[in-house]
Formats: structure tokens, sequence, C-alpha cells
């Protein structure tokens, strides 16, 4: 640590600054087990105050807030999130951790029971805490929007980026006296946030601590510890004051930040936080993007379209084996005959979009028939997947119009179009296909079709070849970070004028 051990010397004391207790724990680290009485005393007798838990606010506080539903009984999967109304940065990172949680659960084999709550509300900022119990294992997430940006972010940005060397070596100490992995929890700090990695999830309890919850591969039965508020309080970004604001003394959202946090003598938001200087002794804090950082990963959006067909489900188990991630343009026609598919797929974290009920060209379509063609399709989804919304829409064939951009955005989609088309349904090759795929560049949405056995075939394939050139199949979603209703993508880069073509 360089320079840092006489700098944290006495920080830790008797676990004052975090005091990690693992769920189910009988007895305080590095005590003499049993506390004798009714164990609400410590040894001087001295009461011992209850663990700091997140704050579980009335969800009123964030108008028009609604759960945004998932289910798959089959599979014994349930996911309730939430969805606010006019909010698409939440909504796109909500989602976005949604699937990722699970997956996780997906490729361990477990099911998921995934709830979520309010921790925090305030004028300019909405704190929620999402958690996947997969009754072996628990897994946890945390999403905070700002509105001062219009952006979501995960916990990571409730610390201030210069403060980060400080907060995780106050963490590692303080884990150490808890006997806990210190390694292990030394490099997670390092990572991104869960579910992407296994760095810690953070909110604030009522009194204003900072709670930390470790789930996943780290702890899979759940470990909970706090920092004591007026500890962690010099640590703080901008939003991390808001939020903790936002749970000690909760107000209602209404999208207007304070005077104080916006104007001239506020501090610096965490998006706008400058970069720390590189220093070999400092760690410096890890992405705050809710998803993968794709600008700094390999990032191509895999995509199929008009399925789901009778091999649907294999492209999804390599996926899920693999440990990456795509995007289902989905035919409202084939979700009606194969309804348990597109259910599998949205239960076990895959992204399921919208291609029309029927693929015809949407453009040609009088103002009735093109509403029936979405709206048909959306129903055909949420009925076979116990509510799940589409975040995104493909048109047949890419055709597209003014008109049709108002219609999908009004129905709360992105328009997604391609920048690789792998012409797979004419080559009917799988080689080809596979070649199509490794000449793609870092951000590009390639174009395939789960229907056809020639492409399936080229999936195993075309995974190997990613994983050997150190690129990261991911969502539509997760590769944009944020979509808006309406608007066209065709690459990570290539955005609204500089993509459609209509």
């Amino acid at each position: 640590m360089g320079k840092s051990s006489n700098r944290w010397r006495g920080l830790v004391g008797a676990c004052l600054a975090l005091a990690l207790v693992l769920a189910g724990c009988g007895s305080t680290p590095g005590g003499g087990g049993d506390t004798g009485g009714d164990g609400g005393n410590s040894g001087n007798g001295d009461p011992v105050p209850p663990p700091a838990v997140p704050a579980d606010l009335d969800r009123s506080l964030v108008p028009d807030v609604r759960d945004a539903t998932l289910a798959a009984e089959e599979l014994g999967v349930t996911a309730a999130v939430p969805e606010v109304p006019g909010l698409p940065a939440l909504t796109s990172a909500v989602g976005i951790v949604r699937a990722k949680l699970l997956r996780n659960a997906a490729a361990a084999g477990l099911p998921s029971n995934l709830t979520w709550q309010l921790t925090s509300s305030g004028p300019g900022v909405i704190g929620v805490l999402l958690s996947n119990d997969s009754g072996d294992r628990k897994e946890y997430a945390s999403l905070w929007f700002d509105a001062a940006t219009g952006r979501a972010y995960s916990s990571q940005a409730l610390i201030g980026p210069e403060k980060w060397d400080e907060f995780k070596n106050l963490v590692v100490r303080a884990l150490a006296e808890a006997r806990l992995d210190s390694i292990s929890m030394a490099q997670s700090l390092g990572e991104p946030a869960a579910p992407y990695g296994r760095a810690p999830v953070m909110s604030f309890s009522p009194e204003g601590d900072l709670v930390v919850r470790v789930g996943g591969d780290l702890a899979p039965e759940g470990a909970q510890g706090s920092i004591p508020a007026a500890e962690v309080q010099p640590l703080l970004s901008s939003l991390g004051v808001a939020a903790q604001r936002g749970a000690s003394d909760p107000q209602p959202f209404s999208g207007q930040p304070p005077a104080d946090q916006t104007g001239p003598g506020a501090q610096q938001l965490p998006a706008d936080a400058p970069t720390p200087t590189a220093d070999p002794n400092r760690e410096t804090r890890p992405s705050i993007k809710p998803g993968p950082d794709c600008d700094q990963l390999n990032c191509v959006a895999v995509t199929f379209d008009d399925g789901p067909g009778p091999r649907t489900r294999g492209v999804r188990d390599a996926f899920i084996d693999a440990g990456m991630a795509t995007t289902f343009f989905e035919l409202g026609q084939q979700v009606d005959k194969h309804p348990e598919v597109t259910a599998m797929l949205v239960a076990s974290g895959m992204e399921v979009g919208t291609h029309s009920w029927s693929h015809p060209v949407l453009p040609k379509l009088s103002d009735a028939k093109l509403d029936k063609e979405l709206d048909d399709t959306l129903t055909a989804i949420r009925d076979a997947t116990g509510g799940y919304n589409s975040p995104v829409m493909r048109p047949p064939y890419g055709s597209g119009s003014s008109d049709l951009r108002e219609a999908v955005g009004a129905r709360g989609e992105a328009i997604i179009l391609w920048s690789v088309d792998t012409n797979d349904w004419q080559t009917k090759s799988t080689d080809a296909t596979v070649q199509q795929v490794g000449r793609a560049h870092p951000g590009s949405i390639i174009l395939m079709h789960d229907i056809h056995d020639f492409t399936v075939d080229a999936v195993p394939m075309m995974l190997e070849q990613a994983k050997e050139n150190d690129v990261t199949f991911v969502t539509v979603s997760e590769l944009l970070g944020e979509t808006e209703p309406g608007v066209v993508y065709c690459s990570q880069r290539s955005i609204g004028d500089d993509c459609r073509s209509w």
C-alpha cells in the first residue's frame, strides 16, 4: 500500500469504522462467542446497537413509480423492479442490472426471487436496492439516479473519485478485523459493483450510515456491514451526499435538485469529476456505469431476428455457458407459438425485443394495421413472460419512417438497426457467418437469425472466437448503456441522424 500503512493506523479500532457482520453469525469477530443474557449488551454492559440496515422508504415518494414484473414459475423465477415513467436512463439501468442478476443465477443453475426497495429519495435523487434471493445464494445491486445529470450510476458513484483510495483502505482494514478474506475483498474493490463485478453494493441506513452488502461468490449467504455516517461523509461525492440525505431525511422526488447541489458552490457531480492523477500508491475509483463499461471493454452486440425457433433454446444455453449475453428480436406470431421459449429467455437474463407480429414492411401499413402489429407483439411477449416490457424494437428489413419512430417511441422502445449484416440467410454458410462476426469492430451491432440451423451451428464457434480475441458479447442495452424511446441506433457510436437512412 506504499504510504498508506501509517495513514490508516488506528482507523479500525474495534471495527468502529466498519463492523461487517456475516448474515446469521452468532458472535462478533474477535469476541468470545456467547455474550450471555439476551445478547443485547456488550462485554462492559453497554447496549449493543442493532446492525445498520438499508433504508426502506415509502415508494409513493417517487411519483408514478410502478413494479415492472416478469415471471417464469416453471423455472422458479420471479422478478419485480421499479419503473418510473419519464426517466428512461433509470429504466434502462434497472433493466440492464435485472438481466445480469437473472443471468448470474441461471449460470449457477439457481432460481431467482428478485425484489426491490426504495432506499433514498430527494428532490433530485432516487436510490433503489435490488436483491436476488436464489436460496443458497444471494446477490445485490444498487442504482442511483441523479436528476442533475439525468443519468443512473452504480454505487461506486457515491464515493468521490479522489477518495476511493481512502475508502478502499478503510474497508480492507476493517474486513481483516472481521476475519473475512481481506485479499479477495481488496481485489473486489477494484472491480465493478455487483452484479457485474464483486465489489460491495452500497446504500444508506435511516441514520445515514453507509451500508455495505456483499453476496455472490464472495459471500453466497450474504454479508452486511456499515460505516458510521460521520466517518463516511468526508468520502462522499456530491451524489453520495444527496443520497445520504435522501435516506436519513427522505423527500419526494421532483426531478429538480436543490440549488445547493447545482449552484456555483456545489460539489462536483460524479460524471464531471476529473480522473485523479495517476499515482502508483493510490487506487482509482472503478467504473460508475450501471452495466459493463463498453468504453473500456471490446463489446459487441450479437442480435437474432425472427424467432423464437426450434433451436433458440440452444442459442441461449451456449451464451449462458460462455458467460455472455445476446438480444433476440422476436416476431409476435412466433412468440404465440413458443411462449415458453420467450419466457425462458427473459427469465435467464437475455434481452428480448420486438420485431413486429408478421414481418411486414411497416411504413407501408395504415395507422390501424401498424398499431396492431406493434401492440399485438408487445402483448404476446408480456403474456408469455409475466409482464416483461420490451425496451427495444427492430423494424423488419430495417425499413422505417418518422411515423414509425413516433409510434415505437410512444410504446417506450428504442429502434435498433445494425452495423454488421452477416447475410446468414443468403450465404447459408456456418463458416461464412463466423467469419463475418469475427470481422466486427468493438461497438458493433450484428444481425443474425436464430431460425436457421446453419446460423445456430455458428454460435459455439463465434463464442470461442470472441473469447480468444478478448471480445465480450453483450445485449444491445448493455452496449448502448442508455436508450431513448423512438431514437434509432445502429451501433454504440452511430445514433440518430448519424445512423438512420429514413
